[in-house]
């Protein structure tokens, strides 16, 4: 009996030292162990993948704080290339083989202290500001033409300061000019972002305006020209490149003059969309990014269509709930939830869920870190 203890010992021994041979010395911070199942050719490409995308959530993770992420496409690139400083260790916990496959379940060891450090001095993080800058871009056609003027780009300037008290932009973006929709297409969309994010800026309006002469009256001995404008804008996060609300608006003004005309009947139309904007800025910006609901989730092994469910779920709670997702980076989700009800219904809901499945980490002063388990 006394050989077995030793022996059942020795293997325990081995086990460990195993492990602590595949560890190297934390040069200080804290870590977070990632999980990941997954298929490679070798185990050691499983080892690295896992490794790469341990990375990529534990960026996604900086949103569960104050901060945000810029230049989002950059991090791509940034955790291609550097992933490997930040892992302290991976640990392989099982390996199957089948056929040229390797099945393996893993667990990433990343010190993630030392990642926002590195993330911080390369300028990827920032703190979204009270009242953050924001940048325009309007296309604007009249009777069919592109317009050489900026009545609408100015009206969209002016209303905007006037209802947010924000500022634009210091300096007026060149590249892409001002008189685009940047919605047009992807890379024009990220052009925009791009700049604006090396401008300061957190918010983005663009859109388009279509001015038609629609009659002309005689009223009072004198010749009057109408204009009608329809006015589409659009509002977008700079930092995720998410479109967040667009407003349509139009207008019809008068005038013995045809540019006034013009510039009456697009003003109007511009400041009614801005309206439309200002109004849904001011209701859910702040809980979407600057985390001011009641609640704030992180998911991890998160899908979009998980996320989706979640998002149903959470909705569902009461008629008052509310559900924003301040992020979505790799498989890593924090959404923010306004919620006034019973709080022993919202871990319920949570708990009880089969669909996803979710497995509560933390949960501290209603931050709540959750796994998904299917």
């Amino acid at each position: 009996m006394h050989r077995l203890i030793c022996l059942a010992g020795l293997i325990v021994l081995m086990a460990v030292m195993t492990a602590a041979a595949d560890m190297k010395p934390l040069e200080g911070g804290d870590l977070i162990v990632v999980e990941r199942s997954l298929e490679a050719a070798s185990e050691q490409e499983g080892r690295e993948q896992a490794a790469r995308e341990a990375i990529q959530s534990c960026a996604g993770r900086v949103y569960f704080s104050d901060m945000s992420v810029m230049a989002r496409p950059l991090l791509e690139k940034y955790v291609d290339t550097y992933y490997k400083n930040f892992i302290y260790s991976v640990v392989v916990d099982s390996k199957k083989q089948t056929g040229d496959k390797f099945q393996l379940s893993l667990k990433v060891f990343v010190n993630y202290s030392k990642l926002l450090a590195d993330l911080e001095e390369k300028k990827f993080l920032f703190r979204p500001a009270v009242r953050p800058l924001f940048a325009a871009f309007l296309k604007e056609i009249v009777d069919e033409q592109p317009s050489a003027g900026k009545d609408g780009w100015d009206a969209i300037r002016s209303a905007w300061r006037d209802l947010t008290e924000q500022r634009p932009t210091e300096s007026e973006i060149a590249d892409p000019p001002a008189n685009v929709d940047v919605s047009e297409s992807p890379a024009l969309l990220a052009e925009a972002i791009r700049a604006v994010q090396k401008n300061g800026a957190e918010v983005i309006i663009t859109g388009e305006s279509s001015t038609l002469r629609e009659k002309r009256e005689e009223l009072y001995y004198d010749t009057y020209v109408f204009y009608r404008t329809t006015v589409n804008l659009k509002l977008y996060r700079a930092d995720t490149g998410e479109l967040l609300q667009e407003a349509t608006a139009t207008s019809l003004a008068g005038s013995v003059r045809q540019n006034q005309a013009i510039n009456l009947s697009t003003v109007s139309a511009v400041k009614k969309a801005v309206f439309q904007l200002a109004d849904y800025y001011h209701s859910n910006w702040d809980k979407m990014v600057r985390n001011k609901g009641d609640y704030m989730f992180l998911f991890s092994g998160v899908t979009d269509e998980k996320l989706d469910l979640i998002q149903k779920k959470l909705i569902a709670l009461n008629n008052a709930s509310q559900v924003f997702v301040k992020s979505k980076y790799a498989d890593v989700a924090v959404v923010t939830l306004v919620f006034k009800g019973n709080r022993e219904r919202l871990l319920e809901v949570i708990q009880s869920s089969s669909y996803p499945r979710m497995h509560i980490l933390k949960d501290e002063e209603n931050r709540l870190e959750i796994q998904i388990k299917n």
